[in-house]
């Protein structure tokens, strides 16, 4: 299949077309099921329960940093047909404007107006960069917020104009909270907000080493063969800090391909 290595590295579906990460997968991929061993490796890559976007967004840089290296052979060995971007398109991720919060407003007046503070979240260790809310004014001395992605939770505040704005009022798991000038019931507001890893492929790396030696062999085994000698002695011997990671990278989808092969 083409993207062959990109597309078991992502190990899924994903439906956010506008997001300047998202690729073309084959529509005859199937997602592989893998042991809790993989698992474990993915989650330091991607954390505890990635959403789309950050799947996308370390994947992006995952296959930027292995086409930047020598072992860029052994992912083309799999499959040399190559549709998605690297390098340069890598850099429209980084535009600002894609991680600020975006407020619309459903209903009410011009005049009622929310807006976003405070910072955001980190969230490499949850995988979750996507948060969606709903608020709505339900009395001039309640609102509610409702949380439309997991954890997808509703919660109801009471709040007071004071000098003509609320208090600070939490979006829960983003980091971020907000303030209203109005008591109008039935105002109602859209926020959507992306929030960006802020660990760096170092940091990542440095987390990797710390899963453990049962795993660590799982991965890189112990086959006399190629390619498992290479990646493992790149890995245990090599000290730059992209080649050590494209190295497990690889290991690890070569090793998603041998389950895939597996099960048909």
């Amino acid at each position: 299949m083409f993207n062959h290595g990109r597309t078991l590295l992502l190990n899924r579906r994903t439906d956010v077309a506008a997001f300047p990460a998202n690729e073309l997968v084959p529509q005859a991929f199937t997602p592989v099921s893998l042991p809790s061993w993989m698992q474990s490796v993915r989650s330091k890559l991607f954390g505890a329960s990635p959403d789309d976007y950050m799947m996308l967004y370390r994947v992006r840089q995952y296959m930027t940093v292995i086409h930047a290296t020598p072992l860029v052979d052994w992912l083309l060995e799999l499959d040399s047909r190559i549709t998605y971007e690297i390098g340069n398109a890598d850099a429209r991720l980084s535009v600002n404007d894609l991680y600020k919060p975006q407020v619309s407003q459903i209903s009410g007046t011009p005049d009622d107006q929310l807006t976003v503070l405070d910072v955001p979240a980190a969230p490499d260790a949850s995988g979750r960069m996507f948060h969606s809310y709903t608020v709505e004014i339900l009395s001039n001395t309640t609102v509610e917020v409702k949380r439309a992605v997991p954890p997808i939770q509703s919660d109801i505040y009471n709040y007071a104009l004071v000098s003509g704005s609320t208090a600070k009022i939490p979006l829960v798991f983003s980091g971020y909270t907000f303030r209203m000038n109005t008591q109008n019931p039935g105002a109602s507001w859209l926020i959507d907000i992306i929030n960006r890893p802020q660990q760096d492929i170092g940091a990542v790396l440095a987390s990797l080493t710390r899963i453990g030696e049962p795993v660590l062999l799982e991965l890189f085994g112990l086959e006399q063969t190629e390619p498992w000698m290479t990646f493992r002695n790149v890995w245990s011997q090599n000290g730059e800090t992209p080649m050590r990671l494209a190295a497990l990278l690889l290991a690890l989808i070569w090793r998603i391909d041998a389950v895939r092969r597996q099960n048909g």
